[in-house]
């Protein structure tokens, strides 16, 4: 079975994958090229700003400015949020320690106020009114008691404000 030279070269180009352009008179070849570009930023590329000066002169310039307004704006802000952060973190602070002095304050308050009850209920005891010094002791006791039992728990997170 022997083969003419044209299902050959059709052949050949089916084995290549492309097909062989084809020298006939009154064939037109069409070929497409897609070329895109793509940048990201927040001035244009050096092309467009080029474009936009032959579109109207200085607007690259106009470009430039609004960019360098608009950055040294964010900035600004950046650097304002990061005082507050800091100023946020030293109140905290502050605030822990004044809090640290109220509950040694009143802790020392308290045991005061404990030790002048059982010095009371001492007296009245000596004094011959056993009833209301045992009342009284007891009463201490009993306060004593209920703080640590009904005392809130600490925790390593700062209190809320």
């Amino acid at each position: 079975m022997r083969m003419s030279r044209k299902s050959l070269k059709k052949r050949y180009s089916a084995r290549e994958g492309m097909a062989k352009p084809h020298n006939q008179p009154g064939m037109v070849q069409h070929h497409r090229q897609v070329i895109t570009q793509q940048y990201s930023g927040i001035i244009p590329n050096a092309d467009e700003m080029e474009r936009y000066n032959q579109i109207e002169p200085g607007f690259a310039n106009r470009i430039l400015t609004m960019t360098e307004t608009q950055l040294k704006h964010r900035i600004s802000i950046e650097v304002k949020q990061k005082e507050l952060e800091a100023q946020a973190v030293t109140a905290s602070a502050d605030n822990m320690k004044k809090r640290n002095v109220y509950i040694g304050r009143g802790q020392i308050i308290a045991f005061l106020l404990c030790a002048g009850a059982l010095v009371l209920g001492y007296i009245m005891n000596q004094t011959g009114n056993s009833a209301s010094g045992a009342t009284v002791v007891g009463a201490a006791f009993l306060n004593l008691a209920a703080a640590f039992i009904f005392a809130p728990r600490s925790s390593s997170e700062p209190p809320k404000s």
